[in-house]
């Protein structure tokens, strides 16, 4: 894996400065797929798409963050342009994005309104934040019951997918 610059993001909530990491290259090898769609890929992470603002500890969308710039850590950019000129100072001491926990997936889904193929983006990922416990288990542990929790989401999630897209379909089979 190469990593790439860091994003400099603005909490909507706070307007707090805060930095979520790219990945230049990366690669698969090593990585687990689970049937709930996830893919644990230590070599290509994927940013979620619900993060914390490690200022103000909402949740945010990362969308919905305003992006002010970049910060090459790393001599990601191959060919420095006038936007590394133009890199504030205090953005490399920005903290990082914080990761979204259920609770807050709950919060932001009851609380926004999202257009289809975002909700169903952020179902998902809730459905992975569940997942993320089992896991962890040994081998020949008892995976602990769905909560009601998750029961909502999937319900929710099985009536925003769509039969006719095969990728869909494969999702709600799973």
């Amino acid at each position: 894996m190469i990593p790439g610059p860091d994003q400099v993001l603005q909490c909507p909530s706070c307007e707090a400065v805060m930095l979520q990491p790219t990945i230049r290259s990366g690669n698969t090898l090593d990585a687990v797929y689970y049937t709930d769609g996830y893919v644990d890929a230590p070599m290509l992470p994927q940013p979620a798409a619900l993060v914390r603002c490690p200022a103000c500890r909402e949740p945010l969308v990362r969308r919905d963050a305003a992006t002010l710039g970049e910060v090459d850590r790393y001599g990601a950019n191959l060919f420095p342009d006038e936007r590394a000129a133009s890199e504030d100072p205090a953005w490399r001491r920005a903290p990082r994005v914080e990761p979204a926990h259920e609770p807050d997936y709950v919060t932001v889904l009851a609380t926004h309104r999202y257009p289809r193929e975002d909700e169903v983006e952020l179902r998902v990922e809730l459905m992975h934040v569940c997942n993320h416990g089992r896991r962890r288990l040994p081998p020949h542990a008892t995976p602990p019951p769905v909560s009601a929790l998750e029961q909502a989401n999937l319900r929710k999630l099985t009536a925003l997918l769509d039969l006719r897209d095969g990728v869909e379909r494969v999702m709600l089979a799973e």
